[in-house]
Protein backbone atom coordinates (compact mmCIF):
# COMPACT_ATOMS: atom_id res chain seq x y z
CA UNK A 1 0.00 0.00 0.00
CA UNK A 2 0.88 3.47 -0.62
CA UNK A 3 -0.65 6.93 -0.71
CA UNK A 4 -0.48 10.06 -3.32
CA UNK A 5 2.15 12.27 -2.16
CA UNK A 6 1.23 15.64 -0.59
CA UNK A 7 2.61 18.61 0.76
CA UNK A 8 3.70 18.13 4.83
CA UNK A 9 2.08 21.03 6.59
CA UNK A 10 4.74 23.00 9.17
CA UNK A 11 3.43 21.59 12.86
CA UNK A 12 3.74 25.01 14.30
CA UNK A 13 1.65 26.33 11.07
CA UNK A 14 -1.14 23.41 11.68
CA UNK A 15 -0.96 24.75 15.64
CA UNK A 16 -1.43 28.00 14.73
CA UNK A 17 -4.36 27.47 12.43
CA UNK A 18 -6.20 24.88 14.55
CA UNK A 19 -6.18 27.82 17.71
CA UNK A 20 -7.66 30.22 15.46
CA UNK A 21 -10.53 28.03 13.81
CA UNK A 22 -11.15 27.03 17.05
CA UNK A 23 -11.04 30.58 18.73
CA UNK A 24 -13.40 31.75 15.09
CA UNK A 25 -16.11 28.81 16.42
CA UNK A 26 -16.24 29.77 19.74
CA UNK A 27 -16.65 33.17 19.13
CA UNK A 28 -19.17 32.98 16.23
CA UNK A 29 -20.87 30.50 18.11
CA UNK A 30 -20.96 33.13 21.51
CA UNK A 31 -22.54 35.95 19.36
CA UNK A 32 -24.96 33.48 17.56
CA UNK A 33 -25.93 33.13 21.32
CA UNK A 34 -26.29 36.84 21.88
CA UNK A 35 -27.85 37.37 18.99
CA UNK A 36 -30.72 35.23 19.38
CA UNK A 37 -31.46 36.81 22.92
CA UNK A 38 -31.26 39.99 22.26
CA UNK A 39 -31.77 40.91 18.46
CA UNK A 40 -33.12 38.34 16.29
CA UNK A 41 -36.55 38.17 15.15
CA UNK A 42 -38.98 35.85 15.41
CA UNK A 43 -39.97 33.66 12.60
CA UNK A 44 -43.23 34.95 12.01
CA UNK A 45 -45.20 31.03 11.72
CA UNK A 46 -43.81 30.63 15.51
CA UNK A 47 -46.50 31.81 16.97
CA UNK A 48 -44.41 34.92 18.83
CA UNK A 49 -42.28 32.00 20.24
CA UNK A 50 -38.59 33.48 20.81
CA UNK A 51 -36.08 32.31 18.17
CA UNK A 52 -33.61 30.55 20.74
CA UNK A 53 -36.76 28.55 21.80
CA UNK A 54 -37.43 27.39 18.22
CA UNK A 55 -36.88 23.53 18.10
CA UNK A 56 -35.20 23.67 14.91
CA UNK A 57 -32.90 25.95 16.14
CA UNK A 58 -32.18 24.53 19.53
CA UNK A 59 -31.72 21.44 17.61
CA UNK A 60 -29.04 22.54 15.35
CA UNK A 61 -27.66 24.58 18.14
CA UNK A 62 -27.16 21.30 20.32
CA UNK A 63 -25.62 19.54 17.08
CA UNK A 64 -23.22 22.75 16.84
CA UNK A 65 -22.28 22.31 20.63
CA UNK A 66 -21.32 18.77 20.68
CA UNK A 67 -19.50 19.60 17.79
CA UNK A 68 -17.30 22.29 19.11
CA UNK A 69 -16.27 19.93 22.28
CA UNK A 70 -15.16 17.54 19.81
CA UNK A 71 -12.49 19.72 18.21
CA UNK A 72 -12.06 21.05 22.01
CA UNK A 73 -11.30 18.06 23.07
CA UNK A 74 -9.07 17.09 20.42
CA UNK A 75 -6.93 20.14 20.85
CA UNK A 76 -6.42 19.24 24.26
CA UNK A 77 -5.50 15.88 23.75
CA UNK A 78 -1.82 14.50 23.78
CA UNK A 79 -2.41 11.74 21.68
CA UNK A 80 -4.42 13.14 18.76
CA UNK A 81 -1.97 14.40 15.81
CA UNK A 82 -2.11 17.87 14.76
CA UNK A 83 -3.83 16.80 11.48
CA UNK A 84 -6.90 15.51 13.12
CA UNK A 85 -7.06 18.56 15.49
CA UNK A 86 -6.72 20.68 12.33
CA UNK A 87 -9.33 19.46 10.38
CA UNK A 88 -11.80 19.33 13.29
CA UNK A 89 -11.04 22.96 14.54
CA UNK A 90 -11.48 23.83 10.45
CA UNK A 91 -14.80 22.41 10.37
CA UNK A 92 -16.18 23.25 13.52
CA UNK A 93 -15.42 26.82 13.04
CA UNK A 94 -17.35 26.77 9.36
CA UNK A 95 -20.20 25.19 11.03
CA UNK A 96 -20.76 28.44 14.00
CA UNK A 97 -20.21 30.77 10.91
CA UNK A 98 -22.78 29.05 8.84
CA UNK A 99 -25.44 28.92 12.17
CA UNK A 100 -24.51 32.51 13.43
CA UNK A 101 -25.97 33.52 10.35
CA UNK A 102 -28.46 30.73 9.47
CA UNK A 103 -30.51 30.82 13.09
CA UNK A 104 -29.65 34.74 13.22
CA UNK A 105 -31.96 35.73 9.77
CA UNK A 106 -31.54 38.14 7.84
CA UNK A 107 -30.85 40.53 10.93
CA UNK A 108 -27.34 39.53 10.61
CA UNK A 109 -26.67 40.62 7.44
CA UNK A 110 -27.25 44.42 8.03
CA UNK A 111 -23.73 43.38 10.02
CA UNK A 112 -23.00 46.45 12.26
CA UNK A 113 -21.28 43.77 15.20
CA UNK A 114 -19.24 42.95 11.81
CA UNK A 115 -20.25 39.25 12.12
CA UNK A 116 -18.83 39.16 8.68
CA UNK A 117 -14.95 38.95 10.47
CA UNK A 118 -15.48 35.36 11.48
CA UNK A 119 -15.75 34.13 8.05
CA UNK A 120 -12.98 36.90 6.69
CA UNK A 121 -10.65 34.85 9.18
CA UNK A 122 -11.77 31.49 7.81
CA UNK A 123 -10.57 32.82 4.85
CA UNK A 124 -6.97 33.48 6.32
CA UNK A 125 -6.34 30.33 8.36
CA UNK A 126 -7.60 28.05 5.30
CA UNK A 127 -5.60 30.04 2.81
CA UNK A 128 -2.57 29.51 5.44
CA UNK A 129 -3.13 25.53 6.23
CA UNK A 130 -6.15 24.10 3.24
CA UNK A 131 -7.96 21.62 5.25
CA UNK A 132 -7.78 19.11 2.70
CA UNK A 133 -4.15 19.00 3.53
CA UNK A 134 -4.86 17.93 7.07
CA UNK A 135 -7.66 15.37 5.98
CA UNK A 136 -4.88 13.47 3.85
CA UNK A 137 -2.30 13.86 6.60
CA UNK A 138 -4.57 12.36 9.12
CA UNK A 139 -5.61 9.91 6.76
CA UNK A 140 -2.27 8.52 6.06
CA UNK A 141 -1.82 8.80 9.52
CA UNK A 142 -4.13 6.15 10.50
CA UNK A 143 -3.18 4.15 7.47
CA UNK A 144 0.26 3.96 9.76
CA UNK A 145 -0.88 3.06 12.90
CA UNK A 146 1.02 0.52 14.42
CA UNK A 147 0.22 -3.05 15.33
CA UNK A 148 -0.48 -4.09 19.15
CA UNK A 149 1.26 -6.21 20.43
CA UNK A 150 -0.39 -9.05 22.09
CA UNK A 151 0.22 -10.86 25.20
CA UNK A 152 -1.19 -14.17 26.71
CA UNK A 153 -4.34 -13.50 29.08
CA UNK A 154 -3.30 -14.58 32.63
CA UNK A 155 -5.91 -16.39 34.62
CA UNK A 156 -7.33 -15.14 37.64
CA UNK A 157 -8.19 -11.41 38.60
CA UNK A 158 -6.58 -8.65 37.08
CA UNK A 159 -4.26 -6.76 39.44
CA UNK A 160 -4.83 -2.90 38.14
CA UNK A 161 -6.35 -1.21 35.90
CA UNK A 162 -3.58 -1.45 33.57
CA UNK A 163 -3.74 -5.43 33.67
CA UNK A 164 -7.55 -5.24 33.42
CA UNK A 165 -7.13 -2.94 30.15
CA UNK A 166 -4.34 -5.56 28.83
CA UNK A 167 -5.80 -8.40 29.08
CA UNK A 168 -9.34 -7.26 27.68
CA UNK A 169 -7.41 -5.86 24.48
CA UNK A 170 -6.13 -9.19 23.97
CA UNK A 171 -9.16 -10.73 24.30
CA UNK A 172 -10.73 -8.25 21.52
CA UNK A 173 -8.36 -9.13 19.09
CA UNK A 174 -8.70 -12.85 19.33
CA UNK A 175 -12.47 -12.52 19.27
CA UNK A 176 -11.93 -9.87 15.99
CA UNK A 177 -10.91 -12.51 14.04
CA UNK A 178 -14.48 -14.83 14.77
CA UNK A 179 -17.19 -12.00 14.90
CA UNK A 180 -17.88 -12.26 11.24
CA UNK A 181 -18.66 -15.72 10.84
CA UNK A 182 -20.56 -15.93 14.14
CA UNK A 183 -22.56 -12.67 12.68
CA UNK A 184 -23.19 -14.73 9.46
CA UNK A 185 -24.69 -17.51 12.06
CA UNK A 186 -26.29 -15.91 14.54
CA UNK A 187 -24.16 -17.44 17.16
CA UNK A 188 -23.88 -16.62 21.09
CA UNK A 189 -20.67 -15.72 21.70
CA UNK A 190 -20.08 -18.70 23.97
CA UNK A 191 -16.47 -19.35 24.02
CA UNK A 192 -15.59 -15.68 24.30
CA UNK A 193 -17.40 -15.28 27.46
CA UNK A 194 -15.97 -18.49 29.05
CA UNK A 195 -12.07 -16.99 28.18
CA UNK A 196 -13.39 -13.61 29.48
CA UNK A 197 -14.83 -15.75 32.91
CA UNK A 198 -11.37 -17.18 32.83
CA UNK A 199 -9.58 -13.80 32.23
CA UNK A 200 -10.93 -12.25 35.60
CA UNK A 201 -12.65 -9.80 34.25
CA UNK A 202 -16.02 -10.50 35.44
CA UNK A 203 -14.50 -9.55 38.78
CA UNK A 204 -12.93 -6.22 37.69
CA UNK A 205 -15.13 -4.15 39.87
CA UNK A 206 -15.71 -6.60 42.94
CA UNK A 207 -14.18 -5.61 46.12
CA UNK A 208 -10.73 -6.64 46.85
CA UNK A 209 -12.35 -8.34 50.76
CA UNK A 210 -14.93 -10.46 48.43
CA UNK A 211 -11.64 -11.48 45.64
CA UNK A 212 -12.07 -9.05 42.87
CA UNK A 213 -9.94 -6.59 41.43
CA UNK A 214 -11.57 -3.77 42.96
CA UNK A 215 -12.11 -1.06 40.37
CA UNK A 216 -14.84 1.69 39.60
CA UNK A 217 -17.62 1.06 37.21
CA UNK A 218 -15.95 3.89 34.77
CA UNK A 219 -13.11 1.12 34.56
CA UNK A 220 -15.45 -1.22 33.63
CA UNK A 221 -16.88 0.51 31.08
CA UNK A 222 -13.29 1.09 29.48
CA UNK A 223 -13.30 -2.96 29.73
CA UNK A 224 -16.50 -3.17 27.51
CA UNK A 225 -15.51 -0.32 25.26
CA UNK A 226 -12.34 -2.42 24.29
CA UNK A 227 -14.38 -6.10 24.35
CA UNK A 228 -16.46 -4.10 21.39
CA UNK A 229 -13.91 -3.72 19.04
CA UNK A 230 -13.46 -7.19 18.84
CA UNK A 231 -17.43 -7.95 18.89
CA UNK A 232 -19.83 -5.57 19.60
CA UNK A 233 -22.07 -8.52 20.88
CA UNK A 234 -19.27 -9.38 23.98
CA UNK A 235 -18.91 -5.14 24.67
CA UNK A 236 -22.82 -5.32 25.12
CA UNK A 237 -23.44 -8.56 27.32
CA UNK A 238 -20.23 -7.39 29.68
CA UNK A 239 -21.72 -3.61 30.03
CA UNK A 240 -25.12 -5.59 30.70
CA UNK A 241 -23.33 -7.81 33.34
CA UNK A 242 -21.24 -4.89 34.58
CA UNK A 243 -24.43 -2.66 35.43
CA UNK A 244 -26.15 -5.64 36.86
CA UNK A 245 -22.91 -5.64 38.91
CA UNK A 246 -22.97 -2.37 39.89
CA UNK A 247 -26.29 -2.01 41.10
CA UNK A 248 -25.74 -5.00 43.03
CA UNK A 249 -22.90 -3.51 44.83
CA UNK A 250 -24.85 -0.06 45.63
CA UNK A 251 -27.85 -1.56 47.01
CA UNK A 252 -27.29 -4.90 48.37
CA UNK A 253 -27.04 -5.91 52.08
CA UNK A 254 -23.49 -7.96 53.53
CA UNK A 255 -25.19 -11.24 53.59
CA UNK A 256 -26.67 -10.54 49.75
CA UNK A 257 -23.02 -9.35 48.83
CA UNK A 258 -21.39 -12.41 50.42
CA UNK A 259 -23.89 -14.61 48.46
CA UNK A 260 -23.28 -13.61 45.06
CA UNK A 261 -19.99 -11.61 45.01
CA UNK A 262 -17.63 -14.87 45.92
CA UNK A 263 -19.46 -16.51 42.50
CA UNK A 264 -18.66 -13.75 40.54
CA UNK A 265 -15.08 -14.01 41.31
CA UNK A 266 -15.28 -17.55 40.68
CA UNK A 267 -17.06 -16.91 36.90
CA UNK A 268 -20.30 -16.25 37.50
CA UNK A 269 -21.99 -13.70 35.01
CA UNK A 270 -25.73 -11.41 35.24
CA UNK A 271 -27.75 -10.65 32.29
CA UNK A 272 -30.91 -8.55 31.97
CA UNK A 273 -34.51 -8.70 31.56
CA UNK A 274 -35.85 -5.41 31.69
CA UNK A 275 -37.36 -4.01 29.19
CA UNK A 276 -40.92 -5.08 28.02
CA UNK A 277 -42.81 -5.22 24.57
CA UNK A 278 -46.88 -3.79 24.27
CA UNK A 279 -46.41 -1.60 26.84
CA UNK A 280 -47.27 2.55 26.22
CA UNK A 281 -43.33 3.26 26.39
CA UNK A 282 -40.05 1.85 26.79
CA UNK A 283 -40.09 2.86 31.20
CA UNK A 284 -43.51 0.94 31.60
CA UNK A 285 -42.99 -2.19 33.57
CA UNK A 286 -45.89 -4.90 33.40
CA UNK A 287 -44.49 -7.68 35.30
CA UNK A 288 -45.24 -8.12 39.15
CA UNK A 289 -43.60 -9.59 41.95
CA UNK A 290 -46.16 -10.25 44.33
CA UNK A 291 -45.98 -11.39 48.04
CA UNK A 292 -46.94 -14.37 49.19
CA UNK A 293 -48.42 -15.77 52.45
CA UNK A 294 -44.76 -17.94 53.00
CA UNK A 295 -43.00 -14.71 53.31
CA UNK A 296 -41.48 -15.32 49.38
CA UNK A 297 -42.96 -13.70 46.41
CA UNK A 298 -43.94 -15.28 42.77
CA UNK A 299 -42.67 -13.52 39.10
CA UNK A 300 -44.95 -13.09 36.47
CA UNK A 301 -44.40 -11.67 33.14
CA UNK A 302 -42.68 -11.58 29.54
CA UNK A 303 -39.62 -9.94 28.78
CA UNK A 304 -37.86 -9.06 25.57
CA UNK A 305 -34.31 -7.39 24.81
CA UNK A 306 -33.16 -9.95 27.37
CA UNK A 307 -29.49 -8.64 26.85
CA UNK A 308 -26.79 -11.06 28.27
CA UNK A 309 -29.41 -13.81 29.96
CA UNK A 310 -28.59 -16.50 27.54
CA UNK A 311 -25.35 -18.49 29.26
CA UNK A 312 -25.71 -16.42 32.62
CA UNK A 313 -25.61 -17.74 35.46
CA UNK A 314 -28.08 -14.99 37.50
CA UNK A 315 -30.86 -12.70 35.64
CA UNK A 316 -31.75 -9.39 37.09
CA UNK A 317 -35.16 -8.87 36.30
CA UNK A 318 -37.22 -5.45 36.38
CA UNK A 319 -40.84 -6.10 38.20
CA UNK A 320 -43.42 -4.01 40.05
CA UNK A 321 -43.84 -4.97 43.54
CA UNK A 322 -46.99 -4.94 45.74
CA UNK A 323 -46.57 -1.17 46.24
CA UNK A 324 -46.10 0.09 43.18
CA UNK A 325 -42.49 0.73 43.12
CA UNK A 326 -39.98 -1.00 40.72
CA UNK A 327 -37.18 -3.61 42.39
CA UNK A 328 -34.98 -6.28 40.80
CA UNK A 329 -35.51 -9.53 41.59
CA UNK A 330 -31.85 -11.72 41.09
CA UNK A 331 -33.38 -15.27 39.51
CA UNK A 332 -30.75 -18.28 39.04
CA UNK A 333 -30.48 -20.09 35.76
CA UNK A 334 -32.36 -22.92 35.42
CA UNK A 335 -35.34 -21.82 38.02
CA UNK A 336 -38.50 -23.37 37.60
CA UNK A 337 -40.79 -20.95 35.95
CA UNK A 338 -37.84 -18.85 34.10
CA UNK A 339 -37.98 -19.57 30.23
CA UNK A 340 -35.44 -17.94 27.65
CA UNK A 341 -36.29 -18.08 24.00
CA UNK A 342 -34.08 -18.05 21.28
CA UNK A 343 -36.26 -15.53 19.51
CA UNK A 344 -33.63 -12.54 19.08
CA UNK A 345 -33.67 -11.54 14.59
CA UNK A 346 -32.10 -8.02 15.34
CA UNK A 347 -30.53 -6.56 11.93
CA UNK A 348 -27.08 -6.18 14.24
CA UNK A 349 -25.67 -7.08 17.40
CA UNK A 350 -26.93 -10.64 16.50
CA UNK A 351 -24.99 -12.42 19.19
CA UNK A 352 -26.24 -10.41 22.25
CA UNK A 353 -29.27 -13.38 22.38
CA UNK A 354 -31.70 -10.28 23.26
CA UNK A 355 -34.64 -12.24 23.24
CA UNK A 356 -37.86 -13.20 25.32
CA UNK A 357 -37.75 -14.21 28.77
CA UNK A 358 -40.83 -15.76 30.12
CA UNK A 359 -41.53 -15.66 33.48
CA UNK A 360 -44.21 -18.06 35.00
CA UNK A 361 -44.69 -18.15 38.46
CA UNK A 362 -40.93 -17.84 39.27
CA UNK A 363 -40.39 -18.49 43.38
CA UNK A 364 -38.37 -15.26 44.62
CA UNK A 365 -37.02 -15.52 48.32
CA UNK A 366 -37.23 -12.44 49.94
CA UNK A 367 -33.11 -12.25 49.94
CA UNK A 368 -33.11 -12.37 46.29
CA UNK A 369 -34.66 -8.79 46.20
CA UNK A 370 -32.96 -5.79 45.66
CA UNK A 371 -34.41 -2.05 45.77
CA UNK A 372 -33.72 -0.11 42.54
CA UNK A 373 -30.55 2.31 42.67
CA UNK A 374 -31.35 4.17 38.95
CA UNK A 375 -35.14 4.92 41.29
CA UNK A 376 -33.15 6.23 43.42
CA UNK A 377 -34.88 10.07 44.69
CA UNK A 378 -31.17 11.13 45.68
CA UNK A 379 -29.21 13.04 43.29
CA UNK A 380 -27.19 10.41 41.01
CA UNK A 381 -25.36 9.64 38.36
CA UNK A 382 -26.93 6.48 37.84
CA UNK A 383 -28.81 7.21 34.80
CA UNK A 384 -26.41 8.71 33.38
CA UNK A 385 -23.59 6.47 34.02
CA UNK A 386 -26.02 3.42 32.09
CA UNK A 387 -26.40 6.01 28.85
CA UNK A 388 -22.36 6.27 29.65
CA UNK A 389 -21.91 2.54 29.27
CA UNK A 390 -23.65 2.55 26.04
CA UNK A 391 -21.19 4.97 24.57
CA UNK A 392 -18.49 2.84 25.12
CA UNK A 393 -20.49 0.05 22.83
CA UNK A 394 -20.99 2.83 20.04
CA UNK A 395 -16.77 3.68 20.23
CA UNK A 396 -16.08 -0.07 19.88
CA UNK A 397 -17.99 -0.34 16.76
CA UNK A 398 -16.87 2.14 15.16
CA UNK A 399 -12.97 1.41 16.02
CA UNK A 400 -13.52 -1.49 14.69
CA UNK A 401 -15.24 -0.47 11.31
CA UNK A 402 -12.28 1.90 11.23
CA UNK A 403 -9.38 -1.24 11.78
CA UNK A 404 -11.39 -3.29 8.93
CA UNK A 405 -10.96 -0.04 6.55
CA UNK A 406 -7.75 0.52 7.36
CA UNK A 407 -7.13 -3.15 6.79
CA UNK A 408 -8.91 -3.59 3.37
CA UNK A 409 -6.58 -0.43 2.23
CA UNK A 410 -3.71 -1.85 3.22
CA UNK A 411 -4.43 -5.22 1.44
CA UNK A 412 -4.70 -3.07 -2.37
CA UNK A 413 -2.46 -2.44 -4.86
CA UNK A 414 -0.98 0.83 -5.69
CA UNK A 415 -1.71 4.17 -4.46
CA UNK A 416 -4.45 5.14 -2.00
CA UNK A 417 -6.51 7.84 -3.70
CA UNK A 418 -6.21 11.35 -1.88
CA UNK A 419 -10.39 11.41 -1.46
CA UNK A 420 -10.15 7.82 0.22
CA UNK A 421 -7.47 9.00 2.52
CA UNK A 422 -9.16 12.22 3.29
CA UNK A 423 -12.26 10.38 3.93
CA UNK A 424 -10.08 7.88 6.38
CA UNK A 425 -8.22 11.03 7.92
CA UNK A 426 -11.82 12.66 8.77
CA UNK A 427 -13.28 9.28 10.35
CA UNK A 428 -10.13 8.88 12.37
CA UNK A 429 -9.90 12.74 13.70
CA UNK A 430 -13.41 12.34 14.52
CA UNK A 431 -13.38 9.02 16.46
CA UNK A 432 -10.22 10.12 18.21
CA UNK A 433 -12.26 12.94 19.47
CA UNK A 434 -14.63 10.84 20.57
CA UNK A 435 -12.43 8.39 22.41
CA UNK A 436 -10.73 11.51 24.15
CA UNK A 437 -14.35 12.89 25.11
CA UNK A 438 -15.05 9.57 26.59
CA UNK A 439 -12.22 9.17 28.48
CA UNK A 440 -13.09 12.81 30.28
CA UNK A 441 -16.67 11.28 31.25
CA UNK A 442 -15.07 8.56 32.49
CA UNK A 443 -12.85 10.51 34.72
CA UNK A 444 -15.45 12.71 35.67
CA UNK A 445 -17.60 9.83 36.99
CA UNK A 446 -14.45 8.68 38.73
CA UNK A 447 -14.40 11.60 40.51
CA UNK A 448 -17.95 12.14 41.10
CA UNK A 449 -17.48 9.03 43.10
CA UNK A 450 -16.00 10.06 45.65
CA UNK A 451 -17.96 13.43 45.95
CA UNK A 452 -20.98 14.49 47.75
CA UNK A 453 -23.83 14.82 45.04
CA UNK A 454 -26.42 17.91 44.56
CA UNK A 455 -28.75 18.02 41.55
CA UNK A 456 -26.62 20.54 39.50
CA UNK A 457 -23.47 18.54 39.86
CA UNK A 458 -25.56 14.92 38.44
CA UNK A 459 -27.16 17.33 35.76
CA UNK A 460 -23.33 18.62 34.65
CA UNK A 461 -22.57 15.29 34.18
CA UNK A 462 -25.42 14.10 32.35
CA UNK A 463 -25.00 17.18 30.09
CA UNK A 464 -21.44 15.58 30.05
CA UNK A 465 -22.53 12.34 29.10
CA UNK A 466 -24.94 13.60 26.64
CA UNK A 467 -22.45 14.90 24.40
CA UNK A 468 -20.55 11.99 24.04
CA UNK A 469 -23.54 10.05 23.75
CA UNK A 470 -24.64 12.14 20.18
CA UNK A 471 -21.39 12.51 19.28
CA UNK A 472 -20.37 8.40 19.40
CA UNK A 473 -23.29 7.23 17.62
CA UNK A 474 -23.66 9.35 14.79
CA UNK A 475 -19.77 8.81 14.34
CA UNK A 476 -20.23 4.61 14.72
CA UNK A 477 -23.10 4.71 11.90
CA UNK A 478 -20.90 7.08 9.81
CA UNK A 479 -17.91 5.46 9.71
CA UNK A 480 -19.48 1.89 9.58
CA UNK A 481 -21.16 3.53 6.18
CA UNK A 482 -18.46 4.69 4.98
CA UNK A 483 -16.64 1.08 5.21
CA UNK A 484 -19.01 0.24 3.22
CA UNK A 485 -18.81 2.84 0.88
CA UNK A 486 -14.77 1.50 0.16
CA UNK A 487 -15.75 -1.72 0.32
CA UNK A 488 -17.55 -1.49 -2.73
CA UNK A 489 -14.28 -0.07 -4.64
CA UNK A 490 -11.88 -2.12 -2.77
CA UNK A 491 -13.01 -5.31 -1.24
CA UNK A 492 -12.00 -9.03 -2.46
CA UNK A 493 -14.04 -11.93 -2.03
CA UNK A 494 -12.61 -12.56 1.00
CA UNK A 495 -13.46 -9.44 2.73
CA UNK A 496 -16.92 -10.79 4.16
CA UNK A 497 -18.98 -9.72 6.98
CA UNK A 498 -17.84 -5.71 7.09
CA UNK A 499 -21.72 -4.30 6.67
CA UNK A 500 -21.70 -6.04 10.41
CA UNK A 501 -20.49 -2.74 11.48
CA UNK A 502 -22.99 -0.47 10.25
CA UNK A 503 -25.95 -3.54 11.10
CA UNK A 504 -24.16 -2.92 14.77
CA UNK A 505 -24.25 0.70 15.15
CA UNK A 506 -27.74 0.87 13.84
CA UNK A 507 -29.01 -1.48 16.13
CA UNK A 508 -27.31 -0.37 19.12
CA UNK A 509 -27.79 3.32 18.96
CA UNK A 510 -31.32 3.39 18.64
CA UNK A 511 -31.19 2.00 21.99
CA UNK A 512 -32.43 6.07 22.77
CA UNK A 513 -33.12 8.92 20.29
CA UNK A 514 -30.52 10.93 19.90
CA UNK A 515 -32.80 14.08 18.91
CA UNK A 516 -33.80 14.34 22.73
CA UNK A 517 -30.51 15.33 23.41
CA UNK A 518 -29.59 17.46 20.87
CA UNK A 519 -32.61 19.33 22.06
CA UNK A 520 -31.62 19.58 25.53
CA UNK A 521 -27.72 20.49 24.59
CA UNK A 522 -29.07 23.25 22.57
CA UNK A 523 -31.06 24.13 25.23
CA UNK A 524 -28.59 24.52 27.53
CA UNK A 525 -26.26 26.20 24.80
CA UNK A 526 -28.83 28.93 23.96
CA UNK A 527 -30.78 29.64 27.22
CA UNK A 528 -28.62 28.15 30.29
CA UNK A 529 -30.83 25.07 31.13
CA UNK A 530 -29.69 22.12 32.45
CA UNK A 531 -31.18 18.96 31.72
CA UNK A 532 -34.06 17.62 34.03
CA UNK A 533 -34.11 14.82 36.10
CA UNK A 534 -35.58 11.51 34.16
CA UNK A 535 -34.89 7.98 33.86
CA UNK A 536 -33.24 8.68 30.38
CA UNK A 537 -30.47 11.21 31.74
Amino acid sequence: MSADTAAQPHSEDVADATDADLAIAEAAFADAVAFLATSARPWFEADGLPVREEPTIVHAAGALAVEVSAAQAARRSETIGQAEARLLAGDVAKRAVRFLFEAGGTSTTDDPLDFGRHHRALLETASREPLRLAKVAAGRAALERPSIEVHPVPLGVPVDRADAYRRADALSQQFARGAAQRDIDRATPKAELEAIARSGLLAVTVPTAFGGAGLGFADALEVSRRLSIGDGSVGQIMTIHYAMLESLIRTATDAQLERWLPQVVQGARFGNAAAERGVAHAKVTATRLTSQPDGGYRLNGRKFYSTGATGAEFISILAIGDDGQPSIAVVAAGSAGLTLLDDWRGLGQRGTGSGTTILDDVVVAADEILPRWLNSDLPSTGNAAANLAHVGIDLGIARAALNDAVDLLASIDGPVPNDVLGTIGVFSARLSASEVLFAEALASLRVLATQTLTEEITQRFSLQVSIVKVHAGELAIDIAAGLVDIAAEFARPEHVGLDRHWRNARTHTLHDPSRWRYLRIGDHALNGRLPPRNRTN
